[in-house]
């Protein structure tokens, strides 16, 4: 009996757990109790066990096989008329996918200006999660490209990551079949889509063949817990990116302190438990929970999450696009400090650096600003932890300014 009860508190712990980690996939949370490294950073892959029913699921999504073209004209139907559209790329072999704004007769003018700026957008990791949360700033800056009178635009890439966004089109990242560096594994497949765009943009330029193509500078926004990943694209390549903005990222204290190895195994087990781990995920990967926890972490309170928030959530949930919450989960954006690309690559090669936060959220990020000159903090009123989804203007507005 004694041993009953100790295996339901071991999943009630883990439930919790979960959810905790879910949180600090948008805001990531002060504590690090239950946050990890990978073995990214030793040179080693992360290979986990308990690959799911990815086929059938994208059988029963896409048909029995899918080419990029295939998952173009599947991706669009499904976003159709929507101001986006996904579209394909690859990296390394990886088919996937990324949430751009749509062009019609009356943008197109505009979105194929040479006076432009990309930005590249990171979408959090977590139970439902991909491109799709970025769709409503899309939206926005496809709305303000309609209306610009000055010919600068915005274009805005959102790519799934690796293993992420199935019903939209990317490939599932099955561990058993093909393991996969991570954290680097997706800061490569976003400099991929990067060189790819400026590819596209050096051929589509109308400036005199005798002048030397200079690709356009890039801002990088990432969401929560994956502001690793930003920091990692920025230290990386600060000739290319020019301004990096975080929403709602880790405190200071966490994003430059490592964790020892051991919380990565135990969390790690855990997460891809073929008892405990899959007992929670079926829990969690619910529409109830989904809107519990929404609510309780990430929305402003007395407002909530809509229902819009809850499909596109719902529609993501398959046990095959678990393999990157459970590497998110088990801290592996976590496993190494960062300070040294934030003060030393960041700071004196990046020119700007904007950390974003709700008004409803009290988490101290002060520390940036303190620690990095071209660093400032700003607070967006009547928004938590999820602000490019509760205020897309908002936010909007901020990069207009950068």
């Amino acid at each position: 009996m004694m041993k009953s009860y100790s295996c339901y508190f071991s999943a009630l712990c883990g439930i919790l757990l979960l959810l905790v980690s879910q949180a600090r996939a948008f805001a990531g949370g002060s504590g690090r109790s239950s946050c990890f490294r990978s073995s990214f950073f030793d040179g080693s892959k992360i290979d986990a066990a308990n690959a799911n029913d990815n086929t059938k699921r994208k059988q029963r999504l896409f048909g029995t096989t899918m080419s990029n073209g295939e998952s173009e004209a599947a991706a669009t139907s499904t976003t159709s008329p929507r101001a986006t559209v996904l579209k394909p790329y690859e990296y390394d072999g990886w088919k996937l996918t990324y949430r751009t704004i749509a062009d019609d007769d009356e943008t197109k003018s505009t979105t194929t200006s040479d006076d432009h700026r990309n930005v590249l957008l990171i979408h959090p990791v977590g139970i439902g999660l991909s491109s799709w949360f970025w769709e409503r700033l899309l939206t926005v800056f496809k709305d303000r490209n309609k209306s610009n009178t000055n010919g600068k635009t915005t274009r805005a890439y959102a790519p799934n990551l690796i293993g992420c966004g199935i019903t939209e089109g990317s490939q599932a990242w099955d561990p058993n079949k093909r393991g996969l560096f991570v954290p680097l594994g997706w800061v490569k497949g976003c400099e991929s889509l990067m060189q790819k765009i400026d590819d596209e943009d050096r051929d589509n330029t109308n400036s005199p063949s005798a002048s030397p193509y200079l690709p356009k500078k890039w801002t990088v926004v990432t969401q929560g817990g994956l502001a690793p990943i930003g920091v990692l694209l920025a230290a990386r390549n600060p000739e290319t990116i020019s301004t990096l903005v975080m929403a709602s990222p880790p405190i200071w204290e966490d994003m430059t302190n490592a964790v020892p190895q051991n919380e990565l195994e135990r969390n790690y087990w855990f997460f891809t438990s073929p008892i405990l781990g899959r007992l929670a995920f079926a829990i969690l990967e619910t529409r109830g929970l989904v809107k519990f926890f929404s609510n309780q972490f990430l929305f402003t309170p007395g407002i909530g999450c809509d229902d819009d928030w809850l499909d596109k959530t719902e529609a993501e949930m398959c046990s095959a696009v678990r393999p990157p919450v459970q590497n998110f989960n088990s801290g592996m954006c976590m496993n190494k400090s960062l300070e040294q690309e934030l003060t030393d690559t960041i700071q004196n090669k990046v020119p700007t650096v904007v950390v974003i936060q709700g008004e409803n959220d009290k988490r101290p990020r002060g520390e940036y600003e303190q620690n990095m000159s071209n660093c400032r903090l700003v607070t967006v009123k009547g928004t938590t932890n999820v602000i490019p989804w509760e205020k897309p203007e908002a936010l909007a507005d901020l990069l207009a300014e950068v």
